[in-house]
Parts: structure tokens; sequence; C-alpha cells
């Protein structure tokens, strides 16, 4: 790679013979990388006489001594930040810790911590997260709370490689994506959707509808850091439990397959962080707690209900790709809107469904493809009204 140090090296270093503190000790100072060539290393600065305790908590380990960043990028993409020996040699200091932080009203006033890294490559930090074109965001490093720097091991300098463009099939979250049914995020697209980039809210959770095309090969599966304890849960067109999963393979991590799917069609991705649960309409738990290294269809007190709210947890916030195979963009608002009942989309679920289901289903009507296995045919039927007796969505 052919990296650009930035240019306001000799301000920094002229500002650290004059000042105590680097410029960019606190927040307000958050020395601005927009519009500069990426990839970039930052010149190294010394944090012997940062602040001592960190302004805002960090997602993922204790540290002090910290300095800031910010960026507005200006397309969607992938950014990666990292103080590793091999990334950003003019870091001297040991034990780092970064974080990334989205801003609300791009200033410090309300930063939302999405990503963070403590033990990434031996004791230095690297994290990924994907950013959304426009939106103002923060990066904090410093040292661990345990090593704080030291005379010749007191220098951080960031690697910054970013955007990377997105994949055509990532649909990237626009604002922040509901917790319901009814305020669910609709990707837009078409053919396959290969992957959901997003953002945890502190306390947050998010919901998207899919199709799930292929039923056979459906899987989901969160991309995130060592630090993030993550759920997936499937909800299906009406909001009934279908499937979750909380840790897979060892790790926080979470992954759903099609092994528990009744079939393909449109269902709703949920993810949050542990321990934030979905709940029916009288509160109670659609899932138990465990085991959580297990894929789940509802066990939970509440798991005969409907998705009515989350209970309090995962107050961290967190970055989050969700990779997917199987699944397409879903075709919401083009033949089911959001609830399959209500076929004509009058906002009842009546009589006047199934006549208007009876007239596109005898004449063969692509949306009459109930069970979205690409044939109109008696299967369909069934599905329709497993949907239509079931009546509230």
């Amino acid at each position: 790679m052919n990296y650009k140090v930035i240019t306001f090296i000799g301000a920094v270093v002229a500002a650290g013979d004059v000042f105590a503190q680097p410029i960019n000790d606190a927040c307000p100072g958050a020395l601005d990388l927009t519009g500069q060539t990426f990839p970039l290393r930052t010149p190294p600065i010394s944090l012997l006489d940062a602040s001592t305790e960190a302004e805002v908590p960090a997602g993922c380990a204790p540290f002090g001594h910290t300095v800031w960043y910010k960026f507005v990028p200006a397309a969607a993409g992938d950014v990666v930040v990292s103080t590793c020996a091999a990334d950003a040699p003019g870091t001297t200091l040991t034990d780092t810790v970064v974080v990334l932080y989205r801003s609300s009203g791009a200033s410090c006033g309300v930063l939302t911590p999405i990503a963070c890294s403590d033990d990434a490559c031996g004791l230095r930090s690297r994290l990924a997260a994907t950013v959304v074109a426009g939106t103002t965001y923060f990066i904090q490093v410093g040292a661990y709370v345990d090593s704080p720097p030291a005379p010749g091991r007191d220098l951080v300098s960031l690697e910054l490689t970013a955007p990377f463009p997105l994949p055509s099939d990532r649909w990237v979250e626009q604002g922040d994506a509901g917790e319901l049914i009814d305020t669910a995020q609709n990707p837009e697209g078409d053919g396959a959707l290969g992957s959901i980039g997003g953002h945890l809210e502190a306390g947050g959770a998010d919901l998207y509808s899919i199709d799930i095309c292929d039923a056979s090969i459906f899987s989901a599966a969160v991309a995130g850091g060592p630090f993030f304890d993550s759920q997936l849960f499937l909800f299906d067109a009406e909001g009934h439990g279908v499937v979750m999963n909380d840790d897979h393979d060892g790790s926080l991590l979470s992954r759903l397959t099609g092994a528990l799917l009744p079939g393909p069609g449109v269902y709703y991705l949920g993810i949050s962080e542990f321990d934030r649960d979905p709940v029916n309409e009288d509160g109670l738990e659609i899932w138990a707690d465990g085991p959580s290294a297990e894929e789940r269809s509802p066990d939970g007190p509440g798991g005969d209900g409907m998705l009515a709210g989350w209970t309090i947890g995962g107050f961290t916030g967190h970055a989050y790709v969700i990779e997917l195979t199987g699944a397409c963009f879903p075709v919401i608002g083009t033949c089911w809107g959001r609830c399959p009942a209500d076929y004509d989309r009058n906002g009842g679920i009546d009589g006047a469904d199934v006549e208007a289901f009876f007239t596109d289903w005898e004449v063969g009507e692509s949306c009459a493809d109930a069970n979205r296995d690409g044939s109109v045919d008696g299967a369909d039927l069934e599905s329709f009204f497993i949907s239509w007796e079931r009546g509230g969505c």
C-alpha cells in the first residue's frame, strides 16, 4: 500500500512543545481526518501528558491517557482502525485500546460506541466497522489502564484504511432499525442479500425483514469482535418466534441455519447484545436463557406469543455485520406488505383477504405463492390460511 502521512504532523509536534497536553487530548480537540487520502497513518503522538481518565467509557476495556480523532466518510464502506505493529509502526505504546464512536449531531455531545478493540494483535488494537456516508465518527485511542505510558513507550499512531467499497449485496442500516415488526427496516434491492451491516445502540435491538429464498442453504452469522456477545433471532411474518442462537462454535458470536425453518418466505431477523431478549404481549420471554450454544425454537414462557418488546440489557452497543446465505432482498411492499394475512393490504384481516387471495391463486398470480417456493399450488392455500387464521400481524 502507498500510505499518506497526514500533513498536520508539524502542528501536532509544535503544539506538543508549547502545551503540556496533546492538542487532541479531549474530544472537542479531535484531529480531523476527513478528506485525507486513504489509507493513511497518523503521526505519532506522546501520551505522557494526556489526561489520565477516559472521557467516555470504552466498550470493551478500561483505558486512560487518551487522544481523539474524527472523520466523516464521503461514502458508505468498511473502515479499519489499527495500532498493530505491522500497520502503525510509529506506535511504541505497549498495550492500546481503540474505540470507534458514532456522533449524533456531528459533535462530542452524544457519542455511541459502535466498536472497541483491546488485544487484537498481541496487546495492540484493531477494529473494523461499517460506516455510513455523511455521519461523523470519533476515534479514541489510549493506554490500557494497567499499562500507563512510560518514556520511550508513550507514542501512538493509527492506521486508517477506510472506506473499503461495500459489496453490492450488502445492506447498510439506514438510521436506527426498529425493534418490532411494524418498525423493522426493509432492505431495498434485488436478488441475493449477502450481508447486513449496522450499529447496535447501547441497550438496543435491530430488526430487518429478509426473504429466505433458499431455506436449504440459509445461514446468518454475526461478524463482530471478541468482545461482542451477540444474539440472533428469527421471527415469521406475523412476529412469532422461529429460531434463535446466542453463542456459536465456542465464541460469543451467533449463527443461525435453516435446520429449524418451516420453509422459504419473508422473515424478520433480529440482533441484540446479550442479555436483551424478545418478549410477547404479556412481557414473557419468547426464548429461555439457555442452553446458549444451541439453535432453539421458542422455548420460553412466552414462546406461543408474538414479538411485542424486549427486556432490558445489552448496555454496550456495537457495530456488526451479519453474513447471509440463502437470503434475498425482501419483496415486502410488493405482494405481501408487512402482514401476509392482510392480503388486500387494507389494514384489516377479514373475508375480503380470502377472496383477494383466491382470485390471484386461481389464475396463478405470482403474489399467491404464499410459501415462496416458486410455484402457485395447493401448498400455498395451506400457507395462506395458517397466516390468515392467526390474524393480528
